[in-house]
């Protein structure tokens, strides 16, 4: 942080000559120092094009070839076009995700059919029983007596493990 200090004029310009000398500023490139001869005539001052290219060579009066120029393109046509990639990138991705959960879910129910079918061992076949047999195990089956085996029914008998053990 620098401090500023009133100091007279010719301190200001042996202070103005150090520096030229400190920052090894060749003869030739260094601008005189202004204000040695103090006026208020505005036809004493530099004009615009003296300043730009004579006394001072000021980079505002010159165009920087290192400028960007300003965009061509509008931001709403541009944020459109960002908007619909992602939507044709995320709606394949959607379908692709959608179809290998139901992919999934088919495997799951098929492992689940095969799993159960291996465990289950049906002593002899539906042709081998007889008819009072079968008529006594939907007896059995069906609690209510109403003449239906209702879903709940059907679900206790599976859960009392008696679908393999049919006698």
């Amino acid at each position: 942080i620098s401090e500023m200090v009133r100091m007279e004029e010719s301190e200001w310009i042996a202070a103005i000559e150090q520096a030229y000398e400190d920052s090894n500023v060749i003869e030739s490139q260094r601008i005189p120092v202004p204000f040695q001869e103090f006026t208020l005539d505005p036809a004493s001052y530099p004009t615009e094009e003296e300043w730009c290219g004579g006394v001072g060579n000021d980079p505002a009066c010159t165009v920087s070839q290192f400028q960007e120029p300003d965009a061509k393109l509008k931001t709403g046509p541009l944020l459109g076009f960002i908007i619909l990639g992602l939507v044709v990138f995320c709606i394949p991705l959607y379908a692709l995700y959608r179809y290998r959960i139901e992919q999934q879910e088919r495997r799951i129910k098929a492992q689940f059919i095969r799993g159960v079918a291996k465990n289950i061992s049906i002593s002899p076949s539906a042709g081998a029983l007889s008819q009072e047999n079968l008529i006594a195990e939907f007896a059995r089956i069906d609690k209510d007596n109403g003449g239906t085996i209702e879903k709940a029914e059907l679900k206790t008998w599976i859960d009392e493990g008696k679908l393999g053990n049919i006698s």
